[in-house]
């Protein structure tokens, strides 16, 4: 069996900005051809570590390799086999150019003719699905979604192993969002590029072979989306009840032995993580009922990736076993 080449490896990254300790002990990897997502809020060191992995950061400690290279000792040879995607599109676009003029000035600056960068433009913006009527049109008339595709190209230009995209579902249309997504995962499996996305957009686990989620600068859990859901609780399996129920019934039922946690969404639905539902389930409803509960519907599916996350991050921020966990999404 050939085992799977480890395209990025961190094993015990520390960061101090002084005397400031930003990133604690940081372990994770990337195997070549997969999507990792690198998620957490603000503050949580993703942006750090990627400024690492860029050669941007030279001083820390640990080992971190990007194609079997160092970057604090061979940035010249890992720079020119990446891509990257800013957040902020002004940042790596010239609005008063077209889409295909922008993709060429970026072109050149790697050395690529000019024919060839038109070549390869050419197949991204169609992989991408940019309309051809918008190719040469000066980029500030272009939507957000468009003008985030074409920063996409330019990432993509110098054919890099990887590319690092920075919040890229920032500044899209909620409508476009899955798109943009989309169009990530096409490029990935068409090209073979591995992709480090740092996001707090969880629906991006949708696409990600593995996850690092962080905190403060740590790791706080690091494995593919579907296994993190399964450590929920019956392997992420959940009943999600709709009923009228009251800050006070939520105590009570929250009570219930065998009932790990209730995250309310909304005004009259809950969503009940049980400990062996199968057997449980059956338990809870008839509580319910004797409690006088009127259950209008019952339906039972399988945790998100954005339940589990924040069900994870609230257990850590309060660090006491709390059940009732109020989202409103």
């Amino acid at each position: 069996m050939v085992e799977t080449e480890k395209i990025i490896q961190v094993n015990g990254l520390n960061v101090f900005f002084g005397k400031n300790h930003v990133i604690k002990n940081v372990s994770f990897f990337c195997n070549k051809g997969e999507i990792l997502g690198m998620m957490g809020i603000s503050g949580a060191g993703k942006t750090t570590i990627i400024r690492v992995l860029t050669c941007q950061i030279p001083h820390y400690q640990g080992e971190v390799k990007c194609f079997g290279f160092e970057p604090r000792k061979n940035p010249n040879k890992i720079v020119s086999q990446i891509g990257y995607v800013p957040q902020l599109e002004l940042l790596n676009l010239y609005y008063e150019f077209s889409a295909m003029k922008n993709v060429e000035i970026f072109a050149s600056m790697y050395g690529i003719s000019k024919e060839d960068a038109k070549n390869r433009v050419q197949r991204y913006f169609e992989m991408l699905e940019l309309p051809k009527d918008v190719w040469e049109s000066k980029v500030k008339f272009l939507s957000g979604g468009e003008k985030k595709r074409v920063s996409i190209a330019i990432g993509l230009i110098n054919d890099p192993q990887i590319l690092f995209l920075d919040e890229p579902t920032t500044g899209v249309d909620a409508s476009r969002r899955f798109d943009i997504l989309n169009y990530l995962k096409k490029l990935n499996i068409e090209t073979n590029t591995t992709m480090i996305i740092v996001t707090h957009d969880l629906e991006t686990a949708n696409i990600c072979n593995r996850v690092v989620l962080l905190r403060q600068g740590q790791v706080v859990d690091f494995d593919t989306p579907q296994n993190l859901v399964a450590k929920l609780p019956s392997q992420g399996r959940i009943a999600r009840i709709r009923a009228e129920i009251d800050a006070d019934l939520i105590w009570k039922i929250a009570d219930m032995a065998e009932i790990v946690h209730i995250l309310r969404i909304g005004k009259e639905e809950i969503e009940l993580y049980i400990e062996d539902i199968e057997t449980n389930l059956q338990k809870i409803i008839s509580k319910l009922f004797e409690m006088g509960v009127k259950v209008s519907s019952l339906t039972r599916d399988i945790a998100s990736f954005r339940r589990y996350f924040q069900i994870r991050m609230q257990e850590i921020a309060t660090k006491e076993k709390q059940k009732i966990i109020r989202v409103f999404d």
